[in-house]
C-alpha cells in the first residue's frame, strides 16, 4: 500500500477546471487551530519544522524551538520516544505527555512517516480517565454484537448507535461507495440535532479521488473546526509546503470541505475508513453542530467498530454466495431431471426461464435456444433483443 497521497498524484492526470480532485491536501503546510504540530528529522535528532502556535505548548518561542533536539525543549517527550520501538507500518502513538494550553488539554500524538518524526498535541475534550475507561467498554461488546446480528443492515444499526455513544456527536452513518463511486446512506444514527441523510445517494463528487485515495491509506480523520483558521508550519529550511502532511491528524482542511460542512451545518467531523479486502468500501462518517475533536484514545476504538463490522459484511457475502452455488446447483438438478423424464429441451426451457429469472432477482430474463426465443417478466421488444444476442 502507497502511505503517502504523493504517489496518487504521481500516478493521476490533471484534472478538469470543474474538479477539485488535483487539490495536494497533503502538502498543505498549514495545520487547524485545534491543536499543534512539531517535525522532527530523526537522523539529525533536530526539530526541522513546528507550527507557529508552538510556544503556547512548550512556553518557549518559535525561533528556539527550530534547530534543536527535541531534547532540549521537551525532555519529557524524548524520553517516551526513545521508548518506542521501530515499526514498518504506520500508527499513530497516544505518549502518557499531555500539555495544558488555556484550561484545556492536549494529548501528545505521535507517528513516523517520510523519514520524520510527527510529534503533535491533539485536543482532548474529555481526558478523565474514567470517561476514557467508559469509552473502551462500549468497543468489545459491541463488535461481538456486529458480528452476532442476523442481517447486516442491523450490524450497520449496531455500529452506527455505538459509534454515535463513544463520539457524542449528533449523526453518524454508514456511507456505503457503489460500483461508480457514488455513495449511499445506508444507516444512521442521529439525535435529532442535524437532518437525516438515511438512504440519500450522492454523486462521486461528493468525496474527490485525492480524499478517497487518503482514506485508503490512513483509516480516520477528525475536523475539529470549520472555521479555516489555520495555523501554519514553519521549517527550519526553506519548503514548509513541502512537508507530507499525509498522516497528521491536525493537517488543515481544504476550503472547499469546510464550506461543504458549514453548508450542512455542522461544526465538526470524524471519519473512519470501512475496507473490504484491501479496498476502500466505506466509511463511518459522523457530524455535529458545534466544533468538537473525538479524543485520541477513541480513534482506534471507532476503527475496531468498522473493522467488525467488514468482518460481517465479508461473513454475510460469504453466506449469500454459498447459498447461492446451493440454489444454483437445485436448479441444475431439476433441470436435468426434468430432461430425463420428458426428453422435451423447449418444453424444460419454457419452464425454467422463469425460475432463472427469479434466481437472478432480475426484472426480465431472455434465453435463446436455437432459434426459439424464451423470454420472462419485463423485457425490451424481440428484435432488440435478438439484435443484442448478435452483437454480444
Amino acid at each position: 500500500m502507497n502511505m503517502s497521497l504523493g504517489n496518487f498524484f504521481k500516478r493521476t492526470s490533471g484534472a478538469t477546471l470543474d474538479s477539485c480532485d488535483r487539490e495536494q491536501i497533503h502538502l498543505s503546510g498549514m495545520i487547524m487551530n485545534t491543536g499543534a504540530l512539531l517535525v522532527i528529522d530523526p537522523d539529525k535528532d533536530r526539530i526541522v519544522g513546528a507550527s507557529e502556535n508552538i510556544g503556547d505548548f512548550l512556553s518557549i518561542p518559535i525561533d528556539a524551538v527550530l534547530g534543536q533536539p527535541i531534547s532540549a525543549v521537551a525532555p519529557d517527550i524524548a524520553e517516551e520516544l526513545n521508548g518506542l520501538t521501530e515499526s514498518t507500518n504506520i500508527v499513530h502513538e497516544i505518549l502518557e505527555s499531555q500539555r495544558e494550553v488555556g484550561n484545556r488539554v492536549y494529548d501528545t500524538v505521535s507517528h513516523t512517516h517520510d523519514g520524520r518524526r510527527f510529534v503533535e498535541f491533539v485536543l482532548n475534550e474529555s481526558p478523565s480517565p474514567s470517561r476514557a475507561r467508559k469509552r473502551m467498554r462500549m468497543s468489545g461488546p459491541a463488535s461481538a454484537q456486529i458480528m452476532a446480528a442476523p442481517t447486516l443492515d442491523e450490524a450497520m444499526q449496531i455500529a452506527c448507535d455505538t459509534v454515535r455513544a463513544i463520539t457524542g456527536f449528533a449523526r453518524v452513518k454508514i456511507y456505503r461507495f457503489l460500483p461508480d463511486w457514488s455513495g449511499e446512506t445506508t444507516a444512521e444514527s442521529n439525535d435529532g440535532s442535524l437532518p437525516s441523510y438515511l438512504g440519500l445517494h450522492f454523486p462521486d463528487s461528493d468525496i474527490p479521488k485525492q480524499v478517497r485515495a487518503l482514506m485508503e491509506i490512513v483509516p480516520y480523520r477528525f475536523v475539529g473546526r470549520v472555521d479555516d483558521d489555520n495555523i501554519a508550519i514553519r521549517a527550519a529550511d526553506a519548503g514548509a509546503g513541502q512537508i507530507d502532511l499525509t498522516w497528521a491528524m491536525n493537517r488543515s482542511v481544504s476550503a472547499m470541505h469546510t464550506t461543504y460542512l458549514r453548508n450542512i451545518g455542522a461544526g465538526s467531523s470524524f471519519s473512519c475508513s470501512l475496507m473490504d479486502k484491501g479496498k476502500l468500501w466505506g466509511l463511518i462518517a459522523c457530524h455535529t453542530r458545534v466544533p468538537a475533536v473525538v479524543p485520541a484514545d477513541s480513534w482506534s476504538l471507532v476503527q475496531e467498530i468498522g473493522t467488525a463490522l467488514m468482518l460481517k459484511y465479508d461473513q454475510t457475502e460469504r453466506t449469500a454466495t454459498a447459498d447461492m452455488i446451493g440454489r444454483l446447483r437445485r436448479i441444475e438438478n431439476e433441470f436435468a431431471a426434468e430432461m430425463r423424464r420428458t426428453g422435451d429441451v423447449e418444453d424444460v426451457i419454457k419452464t425454467l426461464v422463469p425460475i432463472l429469472q427469479k434466481f437472478l432477482r432480475a426484472d426480465g430474463f431472455a434465453f435463446q435456444f436455437g432459434n426459439t426465443l424464451h423470454t420472462s417478466g419485463a423485457v425490451p421488444p424481440e428484435e432488440f433483443i435478438r439484435k443484442l444476442v448478435v452483437w454480444s
